[in-house]
């Protein structure tokens, strides 16, 4: 099965740099979710938990908004 590296940045450095299933963001437009293959994507987050599956587990990470980009099998989250 395909994977995705899901990076969480912020001024202060890497926050979380995991290999994941899928990815749970939401945009200022919604929830949206991101699996394997998916295409390009740059979106507009707001403040809410980044939701992933690992390992037949659903965790989560709390962000303050900012910015995601979906490119080459990785999720970068940019944030405070």
């Amino acid at each position: 099965m395909d994977k995705l590296n899901l990076i969480v940045t912020s001024p202060k450095g890497v926050l979380l740099d995991e290999t994941v299933g899928s990815v749970k963001l939401k945009s200022s437009d919604g929830y949206f979710g991101v699996l394997p293959g998916a295409l390009h994507t740059i979106a507009l987050i707001v403040e809410s938990d980044v939701v992933y599956e690992k390992g037949g587990g659903s965790f989560s990470f709390p962000v303050k908004g900012g910015f995601a980009e979906v490119k080459d099998g990785t999720v970068t989250v940019i944030t405070e």
